[in-house]
């Protein structure tokens, strides 16, 4: 049975857009959204040449596009090239058009409506207190997911991730976003990552009661905040953040969901590492590096495990796990492809 579409309008374009249930995110068709940014008479064409140039720059956005057999305005079957919103958000920077933001923010209020069309519309229905019971059961549903999805493979994480409330750390226009499993944009040009990679994080850092963390990238606090609870904040996590406006809005995240105790806050250059503590038995970073910056490595102590991303600003990178044997003895693995806004620093990227 084919997917259930609706007709969507921006500033007056009709978009087909398909809902999907499981993973509580829209699709879009490629040519539908070519079509409304740019009024190109053949946005077929304009997607073939756009697809082919993606194509060999190597880049990871058109290989996540994938196609699903939908209803044309005609009420003809059609199978065409479709994005999830996030893929979607990945792809627009490359279509030539000034309507870039405003579509961005299109996007945005579909997904606010279809989260305020699942609250409880009776009258009686005190809608504080209904959301942040909903995001209580979206929080389970997404874990549940996570879990099937293979993310989640531990007790402790899963534990973890069911008890962190994502929605206290993400800004009030996006917080219907909190469980959908994607990133979300923060302020400056950052981001919190997807769900399904602060898990995977976890559970390649294998973490215990007891350890001490160093992290690369605080955003608005809320990996730090996992990190912490899956050692049952009887560990401490250092976290370095060189902005000062995520940094304090992080504070405040971390002081009003009872993390701030278990995680200290340091402004800076995170590429440094933090000397003062260190060796550390576990660091990760949440951007991504040209390479893996040497004060990382000195500072983490024998045994323990290093997990950065690393490549180009414009691609998406490897994550690299690194296990440190020896004094000058690392052992290096990659754990596939992922995707982070870069990591600015003296070993990192330079400032635009």
């Amino acid at each position: 049975m084919p997917p259930k579409n609706t007709i969507k309008l921006f500033e007056n374009n009709k978009i087909n857009v398909v809902w999907d249930e499981y993973n509580n995110d829209y699709y879009f068709p490629v040519v539908d959204v070519i079509r409304v940014l740019t009024n190109t008479k053949d946005p077929d064409d304009y997607w073939r040449n756009l697809k082919q140039r993606l194509k060999k720059e190597e880049s990871q956005t058109v290989k996540n596009i994938h196609k699903l057999k939908m209803i044309d305005s005609d009420g003809t079957m059609k199978i065409t090239d479709v994005g999830n919103t996030e893929e979607i958000l990945r792809l627009i920077p490359s279509i030539h058009s000034p309507n870039i933001e405003s579509f961005k923010k299109w996007i945005s209020k579909l997904g606010k409506e279809k989260f305020d069309e699942s609250l409880d519309p009776q009258p009686s229905f005190d809608k504080t207190e209904g959301i942040y019971k909903d995001f209580d059961n979206k929080r389970k549903d997404l874990v549940k997911k996570l879990s099937e999805h293979g993310y989640i493979k531990t007790e402790k994480v899963r534990r973890a991730m069911s008890l962190v409330p994502r929605e206290k750390f993400i800004p009030e226009e996006n917080r219907f976003y909190s469980y959908v499993d994607r990133p979300i944009h923060l302020i400056e040009g950052q981001t919190i990552s997807a769900p399904h990679m602060v898990a995977t994080i976890c559970e390649k850092l294998e973490l215990k009661e007891g350890m001490k963390v160093l992290e690369i990238g605080t955003g608005f606090g809320y990996n730090a905040a996992v990190i912490s609870e899956v050692m049952n904040k009887k560990g401490h996590v250092y976290t370095i953040e060189r902005l000062e406006s995520l940094a304090k809005i992080a504070n405040e995240n971390l002081k009003r969901t009872d993390y701030y105790g278990n995680v200290d806050m340091i402004v800076g250059d995170g590429t440094l590492g933090y000397e003062k503590e260190a060796p550390y038995d576990r660091i990760y970073g949440t951007a991504s590096a040209p390479y893996v910056p040497e004060p990382l490595k000195k500072q983490l102590k024998i045994g323990g495990r290093l997990l950065i991303p690393v490549g180009e600003q414009s691609t998406f990178q490897n994550l690299i796990c690194i296990v440190k044997e020896s004094e000058n003895e690392f052992k290096q693995k990659s754990l596939g492809e992922v995707g982070f806004v870069p990591m600015i620093g003296k070993y990192g990227w330079p400032k635009k």
